[in-house]
């Protein structure tokens, strides 16, 4: 597969517990780049606070081999405590 046909990546995952306290935990982008060794910071941009369709949020990034660099993600579907999904748009 070749990067310019547009790869993409869908991941699902059945948990029990509270629906209210999990999908709290599943829309926070902070956690993320708590584990990542990549992933150095992320935050909401353009006034945006949460998830919800339209809203951004930035991701700053740095790798050992490919340098530093920023990607600005939308938010393009929400089904409330169920689901959410977003475009990465990174640099050329």
């Amino acid at each position: 597969m070749r990067y310019r046909d547009c790869p993409t990546v869908e991941v699902e995952e059945r948990i029990v517990g509270d629906p209210a306290a999990i999908w709290a935990l599943v829309t926070d982008i902070d956690p993320p780049a708590r584990f990542s060794q990549e992933l150095q910071e992320v935050e909401w941009i353009g006034g945006a606070t949460g998830v919800d369709v339209g809203n951004r949020f930035r991701g700053r990034n740095q790798n050992d081999i490919l340098g530093e660099w920023e990607t600005e993600c939308e938010v393009i579907e929400v089904e409330p405590g169920r689901r959410w999904a977003w475009n990465v748009h990174g640099p050329d």
